[in-house]
């Protein structure tokens, strides 16, 4: 009989979302990042040369709400149309390694989070956007996640 090999699954304990320098792994509720197909009509021949890819990477966030000046919510409510530097760390682990990379891009925000309330909620309110992921990487190194990330925030 051969040997099973198992991988290691990415669950729901852990995160590391620093956007601009700062982790709002505190913040985030969920996230997805995937790909789309891009909407032009067709690639042509000058474009495959180029490079031109059929698709775009898109990072999908879903938050809390929150009017603290350092949250998540309001750093994309003062950013419309500022691009800022993203790290993705599924794993949570600060430092970027080959079984745990960060996914590294830009994003600008061009609408602003939802504001809401629903009388007598005990658990808050949250928001979700989705946002085209520029200039997209993977980083196995030289990756460090930003202030306030998980790894140290629970180590102190």
């Amino acid at each position: 009989m051969g040997t099973i090999r198992t991988h290691t699954r990415i669950l729901g304990k852990a995160l590391g979302l620093t956007i601009g320098g700062v982790d709002y792994w505190a913040d985030t509720a969920g996230w997805e990042l995937s790909a789309q197909k891009n909407d032009s009509d067709a690639l042509t021949f000058a474009d495959h040369a180029a490079g031109g890819k059929t698709f775009k990477r898109m990072l999908k966030v879903k938050a809390i709400q929150s009017t603290d000046p350092t949250s998540l919510h309001q750093l994309i409510e003062k950013s419309i149309g500022k691009p800022l530097t993203v790290i993705l760390a599924p794993h949570g682990n600060k430092v970027a390694t080959e079984n745990q990379p960060h996914y590294t891009g830009t994003i600008t925000p061009d609408i602003p989070p939802t504001l809401s309330s629903e009388a007598g909620d005990e658990k808050g309110s949250t928001w979700e956007l989705e946002f085209e992921l520029t200039n997209f990487a993977v980083k196995t190194r030289e990756s460090n996640l930003g202030t306030h990330n998980m790894t140290d925030a629970l180590a102190g």
